[in-house]
């Protein structure tokens, strides 16, 4: 069974990228599929591995500076060439759920949690005098 790893991207090791470690230990022969790849910023077991990134890894700035490019997401995860996988595991709180899978090919999305600040440490990160009028904490 050919199996492929997609994950948002892998800038700098967060809970997200700690998962994905867990997947390719599950995995161990799968391909990974990222948007942009910081191999400096992440845990040197990675760089063992063979990682495809998407054209933004190219685009000036798209490495260092990718959440700019946000409308451009859907198109690039949807760029990679899933056709050879029998299995496509995304790891994703944004964007790698959007590979595009061939019809006879089973996608599972392990979906992390939405940005934290957002949904439970909004005070942690902006304070309690940043919450926006009319909402209680």
């Amino acid at each position: 069974m050919k199996i492929a790893i997609v994950h948002d991207w892998m800038t700098g090791m967060r809970g997200g990228e700690k998962v994905l470690l867990s997947l390719l230990e599950l995995f161990p022969a799968a391909d990974l599929f990222t948007l942009v790849y910081n191999p400096n910023k992440m845990d040197p077991l990675f760089r063992k591995r063979r990682v495809t990134t998407s054209l933004l890894q190219r685009i000036p700035l798209g490495r260092s500076h990718y959440q700019y490019f946000l409308p451009l997401y859907w198109g690039l995860m949807g760029g990679f060439d899933m056709r050879e996988y029998d299995l496509i595991v995304s790891s994703s709180s944004a964007c790698a759920k959007w590979v595009r899978n061939p019809k006879k090919v089973m996608h599972v999305c392990y979906c992390h949690t939405p940005i934290r600040y957002i949904w439970d440490l909004f005070d942690d990160y902006f304070g309690p005098s940043r919450r926006p009028s009319g909402s209680s904490g």
